[in-house]
């Protein structure tokens, strides 16, 4: 399996390691494997998204066919939803 690691500032109001453990295992939300602290960082271990992230790929695949951004905004819509069922 292959990871990410992201490191944040630990001054962040709101923890991005927080959402994504709210959030869970999900197919539409890349996953935490596992999370650490420092006195300075946060550091994320995450799923390998293996086509990088959205505004990457829209920047390098413009325009796009409509069939695609249905495709995409449907994805979109089922990560929202995760995240308000988990925020309820």
């Amino acid at each position: 399996m292959k990871i990410a690691v992201r490191a944040t500032d630990r001054g962040c109001t709101v923890n991005e390691w927080q959402v994504l453990a709210w959030l869970g295992l999900h197919r539409n939300v890349v996953g935490l494997r596992h999370a650490a602290t420092t006195e300075e960082y946060h550091y994320l271990v995450l799923q390998y998204a293996a086509g990088g992230d959205l505004r990457t790929y829209l920047h390098h695949h413009r325009p796009l066919p409509e069939k695609e951004v249905k495709y995409i905004f449907k994805q979109l819509l089922r990560g929202v939803q995760v995240s308000d069922i988990a925020h309820s």
